[in-house]
């Protein structure tokens, strides 16, 4: 699959692109769906990209379309995820987390 049809099957309306997000791609692989995702996010948009492999990683940029790509080596069924979560909920923005069966929005407080 390449970026651009990713990016078509992620592309709907009930998100709000035009305006800056945090997303979590958990079990990222080589990051088609993670750079498909930075394709259509609004600039100081961000991607911590997750996953368990750290050889999964040698595909993934550092940045994608000027959106920052931060990897995260760490098993989605670990507790060390909450530290992820955390961290990254203190920005005051949206964190949208995409796992491969799920999506999910949480708010910081």
């Amino acid at each position: 699959m390449t970026i651009d049809q990713a990016a078509a099957l992620l592309r709907t309306p009930r998100i709000e692109w035009a305006r800056p997000q945090i997303w979590c791609d958990l079990g990222c692989g080589e990051g088609v769906f993670t750079m498909a995702l930075a394709s259509l996010l609004a600039p100081g948009s961000s991607i911590h990209a997750v996953d368990a492999d750290e050889r999964a990683f040698r595909k993934v940029s550092e940045e994608h379309g000027g959106v920052p790509i931060r990897t995260v080596l760490a098993d989605v069924n670990s507790l060390s995820l909450s530290v992820v979560f955390r961290s990254i909920c203190r920005s005051g923005l949206e964190l949208f987390v995409v796992g491969k069966r799920s999506a999910c929005r949480l708010s910081a407080p």
